[in-house]
Parts: structure tokens; sequence; C-alpha cells
């Protein structure tokens, strides 16, 4: 029997809104503030609010989780610094997990297309066969008028709790003085070059 984990999981990858989960034993809180650009106001005091409520140390933790992206740069930044320091000053572990993987383990799919939604009519893109990474970069919203919806990221559901846990008892964890985001933004990559 798997032991029970007490972690955080942090998501700032979108300027719309800050995802914050605690799981702790039998316990699963989370904070969801849907406002842009809110990151740097809200991400400490909400982390310490959901902390306080379910009587809860930061070094009770058993890991930190942070999604490195892709997404809003300056998301991706103020959340990244937040747990770097957070983890490096409690010693904490550190998990770090992508939209694409969480995609990919939600859906069970070893090929196919991802997509999520970037800035300027443009979309993020992964395409993996047999769980081997293709290609991903940054498509144009008029040429990815062949892709299913079925592969679209959303904000329905972010709680990546079996990845993480998976990754946990993996021993997958970064070294916070490492750890960086995912960037994707060397211009419009097209799927038939």
């Amino acid at each position: 029997m798997k032991e029970k984990l007490k972690y955080i999981q942090i998501d700032t990858s979108s300027e719309d809104f800050l995802f914050i989960k605690l799981v702790s034993n039998s316990i699963e809180d989370q904070i969801i503030i849907k406002e842009k650009r809110i990151h740097l106001k809200c991400l400490i005091p909400s982390l310490k609010n959901l902390l306080d409520k379910n009587k809860l140390l930061i070094e009770e933790l058993d890991f930190i989780a942070i999604n490195e992206g892709p997404g809003s740069w300056t998301g991706l930044r103020i959340g990244f610094a937040t747990v770097k320091i957070l983890s490096y000053v409690n010693n904490l572990k550190l998990i770090v997990y992508n939209n694409f993987d969480l995609v990919k383990f939600k859906e069970n799919v070893s090929t196919g297309v991802f997509l999520i939604k970037s800035n300027n009519h443009n979309y993020y893109f992964q395409s993996i066969s047999n769980n081997q990474i293709n290609k991903t970069g940054i498509i144009s919203e008029d040429k990815i008028q062949d892709f299913s919806n079925k592969y679209f990221y959303d904000l329905i559901n972010l709680s990546a709790s079996h990845l993480l846990e998976e990754k946990f008892f993996n021993k997958d964890f970064k070294n916070p003085v490492e750890a960086e985001p995912l960037y994707i933004g060397e211009g419009v990559i097209y799927l038939n070059e």
C-alpha cells in the first residue's frame, strides 16, 4: 500500500488563472483564482491561506510541485521563483510537470498531437508517437483545422494528483536551483515543414 502523501501543486502557467492544490492524507483542498495577471499579488497569500486553513506547516509536506508550462512567461517566472525558494529553504523535494505531460497522462495517450492555447491566435503543440516526442512548437490557429478537439488543454481539471504521485514514487525530483519553466517561443512552426 502506498503511503499517504502531503504536497502542494501550483500552476501559474496561464495569465488568466492561478491554481493551488493541497493534498494531505485524505484532505484535498484547492484555490482557483480566475483573474488575469494575479500571480504576484495572490500566490503567497493564497498558499499561506490554504496551509493555515488545513492546519499544516510547509515543512510537513513531502514535496511541492510546479507546472513548468508552456504558458505565460511572467506567470511561470513568478511560480518558479516562489517554489524554488520554498523548496530550497524548507528542504522540500521539487517535482516539475508540464501541460503536455498532464494531458498525455490523463488521457492515457501515447500517440497524438496536443494543443494548448497560447496568444495571438497561436497554439503550443506537441506531437508524440509511441510516447516519443516528435515535435514541439507553436502553430497558428489557421493551420490547425485538421486537429481533433480531444487533446485541447482546458481549465476544467487542473489537478495532477496521480501524475505527481507517480513522479514522487519514481523519485523524479528537480534540483530547485536548476528548475526552469518550459519556454516555447522560437517562432511559429508549421507541421508541414
